[in-house]
């Protein structure tokens, strides 16, 4: 097993409070490119999330991780069982089970939030909130 040397994105972001606009865009495009590697290979990651992105913190080389619960597909969305990912990230197509490479994308576009922002637009106050709104896919843009 390959060594990573570096913390998950939100440790980093914690730690990188002054990260220029340059270094946060080249950071979302490093996310960017390792997503559509993985669904070029015909992968759907299904839980993207800061936590599962380590940050090299010298070289901001990033690595996508925790596979565990990725799915292999032929193109187009795939019906599963469980609902799989995080709350807080998950599309609202998820909590129908349903899962295609947009899911993924729509986790992406947490994260930017995240990183340009500097807050996760689905965070409600309570656990139940965030559920909530992930499921309506309501975002708070304040």
């Amino acid at each position: 097993m390959e060594y990573l040397p570096g913390v998950d994105l939100m440790s980093f972001l914690r730690m990188q409070l002054d990260l220029s606009v340059a270094d946060r865009k080249y950071l979302l495009t490093n996310i960017l490119m390792g997503l559509k590697d993985c669904h070029e290979s015909g992968v759907i990651h299904r839980d993207i999330k800061p936590q599962n992105i380590i940050v090299d913190v010298h070289t901001y080389q990033m690595k996508l991780i925790d596979f565990g619960l990725s799915l292999q597909t032929e193109k187009g969305s795939k019906v599963c069982r469980n609902k799989c990912g995080t709350v807080g990230y998950m599309a609202p197509e998820v909590f129908q089970r349903s899962y295609s490479e947009k899911s993924d994308i729509f986790s992406f576009g947490i994260i930017a939030h995240l990183l340009l922002m500097g807050s996760n637009p689905l965070k409600g106050k309570s656990y139940e909130e965030t559920c909530l709104r992930s499921q309506a896919g309501k975002i708070n843009l304040k």
